[in-house]
């Protein structure tokens, strides 16, 4: 074993004995990219039949799709407010940063952001430096809380392995604790500690260079939960409840596969033929049997595998079902029948679930706004999170309702245009010119018959 192998076995086993987690989280990050138990045990030189089919992913993926879509939006009240956080959010690519700290929310249970200040340029303002977002590994880090106020966070821990400049893996961490006066638990202020541990230390954490302040009553981390998970700091995984049924899936697949390939094609068998020594033949080619009860037949499948078929079937409803996604093979011969009512009782428990992330990853956001905004000497509100519509609509429908609206007076017809994606002064202007030019049409040809009725 390499000594790099060492060391990596070495953090395992010191996370491990820190954190019971780690087991898991790892498990988790395999069925997400598709490294999967086999089912199926394969013996020497022969055919290999398992399939895995990778519903963990696409699980993951539809809900951090449901949740952030083409995008979201923060709204603040003042004008200067939002200016400085529409392009703060664009220094930091914000949108695409949330599609990562989402997906290890999905797929680990928890997100994890930092915020560095002045880490960032502004596109808008060259040499302008903004606070600077990362989104952090949930594997790396560990939440520090007293026992019995799971909700106060006392301080993080983030460990991780990388390699020096002379190519030895060293072990790195880094400690935040909140720092309060006596009698207060509200922080005042945080401390940043840096350790290392490597050969050297003999696996040993020492203290590298000296501690940093960071003087703000928050700390530098935001973390957030993607599903709640009672008297746990830390969330629940969308991958939690459906292992054993992702395997199960794997093993009828395969299996499947598996008696497709030994009985795809049908087995020709003899009794008193007599064919000498050949045993083959080509499609072209005339087959002579010897003896007057010869007989040459095929050996086909009796079934066309319909209840195990059937059984997948209920497998991956039951998955779909536990992980409260919608399975689009059921809306296939619907699509055309589909109400925007219908459509939303149909994906009802996934919007309930949609409608919690919504709330612990919005409280996330908000707070990484308002920590930002506070570097920046800027105290507001907190932002209005503005999340896109996760589901398809008839356009029929909608122009039907919006008509309702304007037809009852419930709304303005500016309002409603610009609810419908128009610039209301600029159309205003437009139709304008058009009735202009409709009034000048129209006088011409009521001259020119004026004309013609004279002469």
């Amino acid at each position: 074993m390499s000594i790099r192998d060492v060391v990596r076995t070495w953090l395992i086993d010191l996370i491990g004995t820190e954190n019971d987690r780690s087991g898991r989280y790892e498990q988790y990050r395999d069925y997400y990219d598709g490294r999967q138990r086999r089912q199926i045990a394969i013996k020497t030189e022969q055919a290999d039949d398992n399939l895995v089919e990778n519903f963990a992913e696409l699980i993951v993926d539809r809900s951090v799709s449901m949740l952030l879509g083409g995008g979201v939006k923060l709204e603040l009240g003042d004008e200067a407010v939002q200016d400085w956080v529409d392009e703060w959010m664009e220094a930091n690519d914000l949108q695409i940063l949330l599609h990562d700290a989402v997906e290890n929310g999905s797929v680990f249970g928890t997100a994890y952001v930092k915020i560095m200040p002045d880490g960032v340029e502004s596109r808008q303002r060259p040499g302008v430096m903004l606070p600077r977002l990362v989104a952090l590994d949930p594997q790396w880090m560990r939440i520090i809380t007293p026992v019995e106020d799971i909700g106060r966070v006392t301080g993080y821990e983030m460990t991780y392995q990388v390699e020096d400049e002379t190519g030895e893996m060293i072990v790195r961490r880094e400690t935040i604790r909140a720092v309060s006066t006596a009698g207060d638990e509200r922080p005042e202020r945080w401390t940043v500690t840096n350790y290392v541990a490597n050969k050297a230390t003999r696996g040993r954490f020492e203290q590298v260079g000296e501690v940093v302040d960071w003087l703000h009553a928050f700390g530098p981390i935001v973390h957030w939960k993607s599903l709640p998970n009672a008297n746990d700091v830390y969330g629940k995984s969308d991958l939690e409840s459906i292992l054993e049924l992702q395997d199960r899936l794997n093993f009828v697949a395969g299996n499947i596969s598996k008696i497709i390939r030994y009985h795809a094609h049908p087995k020709t068998w003899g009794r008193g033929a007599g064919l000498g020594s050949r045993v083959s033949w080509g499609a072209d080619e005339i087959v002579l049997l010897n003896g007057e009860n010869a007989m040459l037949e095929n050996l086909e499948m009796q079934t066309d595998l319909s209840s195990s078929r059937a059984f997948y079937g209920d497998l991956r409803e039951a998955l779909f079902a536990i992980s409260r996604t919608v399975d689009l093979n059921m809306l296939r011969d619907h699509v055309g029948q589909l109400t925007n009512f219908g459509l939303r009782v149909m994906y009802s428990d996934a919007l309930a679930k949609l409608g919690t992330k919504r709330q612990l990853a919005g409280r996330g956001l908000q707070e990484l706004a308002y920590r930002a905004l506070a570097l920046h000497g800027m105290y507001t509100s907190p932002a209005r999170v503005v999340w896109p519509d996760p589901l398809p609509i008839s356009e029929i429908e909608a122009v039907q309702a919006d008509g309702f609206d304007v037809d009852r007076g419930l709304v303005s017809h500016q309002t409603m245009s610009e609810h419908r994606g128009y610039d209301w002064e600029r159309e205003q202007a437009r139709m304008g010119d058009e009735r202009a030019g409709e009034d000048n049409v129209g006088a011409a040809i009521l001259r020119a018959f004026e004309r013609g009725a004279g002469q």
